[in-house]
């Protein structure tokens, strides 16, 4: 599973703010001008569970900011997050 993290703000406008138990979204692959993280194994089981509990509304605090997280379950031809990047036209 992928979750993609869009920087909410330092003060959410939302009542439903929880802390990110996964790995930081700083420095990871963009995908959808959002920052993606690759979910699997344990964290995967608790990202399952998190995402059926969380509203749309739903943010989530890590490393002094908010983000806007979309869990998105991975197709079986895709395996990272450079997979799930729509490429550039020109």
């Amino acid at each position: 599973m992928a979750a993609i993290g869009w920087a909410s703000s330092e003060r959410p406008d939302s009542p439903d703010v929880r802390q990110w138990p996964f790995a930081t979204f700083a420095g990871t692959h963009h995908v959808d001008g959002g920052l993606c993280v690759l979910l699997e194994g344990a964290a995967l089981r608790q990202a399952e569970s998190l995402a059926r509990s969380a509203a749309l509304t739903t943010r989530w605090a890590t490393g002094g900011t908010t983000w806007l997280v979309a869990f998105r379950p991975l197709l079986p031809d895709e395996k990272s997050c450079s997979d799930l990047a729509v490429p550039r036209q020109n």
